[in-house]
Protein backbone atom coordinates (compact mmCIF):
# COMPACT_ATOMS: atom_id res chain seq x y z
CA UNK A 1 0.00 0.00 0.00
CA UNK A 2 1.73 3.53 -0.95
CA UNK A 3 -0.06 7.10 -0.04
CA UNK A 4 1.00 9.74 -2.04
CA UNK A 5 -0.20 13.16 -2.41
CA UNK A 6 -2.53 13.67 -5.25
CA UNK A 7 -0.71 16.11 -7.18
CA UNK A 8 2.52 13.63 -6.89
CA UNK A 9 1.00 11.17 -8.94
CA UNK A 10 2.28 10.09 -12.25
CA UNK A 11 0.04 10.03 -15.44
CA UNK A 12 -2.41 7.53 -15.95
CA UNK A 13 -2.20 6.62 -12.43
CA UNK A 14 -5.28 5.65 -10.28
CA UNK A 15 -6.07 5.58 -7.03
CA UNK A 16 -8.43 5.90 -3.59
CA UNK A 17 -9.20 8.83 -1.92
CA UNK A 18 -8.00 7.54 1.96
CA UNK A 19 -7.89 11.28 3.43
CA UNK A 20 -8.91 14.70 2.66
CA UNK A 21 -7.04 17.83 4.57
CA UNK A 22 -8.56 21.52 4.97
CA UNK A 23 -11.15 23.84 5.71
CA UNK A 24 -14.83 22.72 5.57
CA UNK A 25 -15.58 24.85 2.61
CA UNK A 26 -12.82 23.26 0.52
CA UNK A 27 -14.65 20.03 1.78
CA UNK A 28 -18.01 21.23 0.09
CA UNK A 29 -16.25 22.52 -3.01
CA UNK A 30 -14.44 18.56 -3.54
CA UNK A 31 -17.63 17.27 -2.25
CA UNK A 32 -19.51 19.13 -5.76
CA UNK A 33 -16.74 17.81 -7.73
CA UNK A 34 -17.48 13.81 -7.15
CA UNK A 35 -14.44 14.33 -4.72
CA UNK A 36 -14.81 12.51 -1.64
CA UNK A 37 -12.76 9.79 1.20
CA UNK A 38 -13.09 5.83 -0.98
CA UNK A 39 -14.21 7.51 -3.95
CA UNK A 40 -11.20 6.07 -7.09
CA UNK A 41 -10.05 8.69 -9.22
CA UNK A 42 -7.38 8.65 -12.03
CA UNK A 43 -4.98 11.08 -12.66
CA UNK A 44 -5.35 12.15 -16.57
CA UNK A 45 -3.07 10.22 -18.97
CA UNK A 46 -2.20 13.62 -21.29
CA UNK A 47 -1.31 15.39 -17.91
CA UNK A 48 2.29 16.45 -17.32
CA UNK A 49 3.03 16.94 -14.00
CA UNK A 50 4.95 20.03 -12.91
CA UNK A 51 5.17 21.46 -10.14
CA UNK A 52 2.40 24.07 -9.33
CA UNK A 53 0.96 23.19 -12.29
CA UNK A 54 -3.12 22.43 -12.39
CA UNK A 55 -3.77 19.19 -11.44
CA UNK A 56 -6.71 17.21 -14.29
CA UNK A 57 -8.34 13.80 -13.06
CA UNK A 58 -11.15 11.21 -13.99
CA UNK A 59 -14.10 10.98 -10.96
CA UNK A 60 -17.37 9.43 -11.93
CA UNK A 61 -16.54 9.40 -15.45
CA UNK A 62 -15.87 12.90 -15.42
CA UNK A 63 -13.18 15.35 -16.20
CA UNK A 64 -11.93 17.45 -12.65
CA UNK A 65 -9.11 19.92 -12.54
CA UNK A 66 -8.07 21.01 -9.35
CA UNK A 67 -5.46 23.37 -8.31
CA UNK A 68 -2.04 21.98 -7.16
CA UNK A 69 -2.64 23.87 -3.88
CA UNK A 70 -5.76 21.75 -3.00
CA UNK A 71 -4.60 18.60 -4.66
CA UNK A 72 -1.39 18.75 -2.11
CA UNK A 73 -3.98 17.83 0.72
CA UNK A 74 -5.65 15.29 -0.77
CA UNK A 75 -3.95 11.74 0.07
CA UNK A 76 -4.51 8.89 -1.99
CA UNK A 77 -3.40 5.26 -2.09
CA UNK A 78 -2.29 3.74 -5.06
CA UNK A 79 -2.96 0.82 -7.29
Amino acid sequence: MVIKHLHMLDSGETGNIVKIRGAARMHRYLLQQGLAVGRRIARDKTDIPTPGAPVWLWVNSRNVTLESEIAAGIHVEVS
